[in-house]
């Protein structure tokens, strides 16, 4: 098992500034960043600064994780105006829902 990043160790304060200067940098130009951060008083080694960067760029490049059971689109047939959202209930339950609304005549 390998050790933990010397990036992982650093303070709270430190952690942000590095992920911040990475993403300024946009993953690349590993001196830059490296120069930044010793200005800023941060010594990290070249090989931790490129291992943490291409976990942050992992990280940046996951497509979001969906967290609601359905996502809802309504579309007004009137002015076209589209609209979406997400919602922990089942298609069922949504279905019976907006029937409630309209009953049978």
């Amino acid at each position: 098992m390998s050790r933990k990043s010397s990036i992982l160790y650093l303070s709270r304060e430190d952690h942000v500034k590095v992920d911040a200067c990475v993403r300024r940098h946009r993953f690349v130009n590993y001196s830059g960043m490296q120069a930044e951060l010793r200005a800023a008083g941060i010594d990290v080694s070249r090989s931790a600064l490129h291992r943490y960067v291409q976990k942050v760029q992992a990280g940046d490049a996951a497509p979001p994780v969906a967290s609601a059971a359905c996502v809802v689109v309504i579309v007004e047939r009137a002015s076209g105006a589209v609209r979406s959202l997400t919602t922990e209930a089942s298609g069922e339950q949504i279905e019976a829902a907006i029937r409630s609304l309209n009953p049978p005549a």
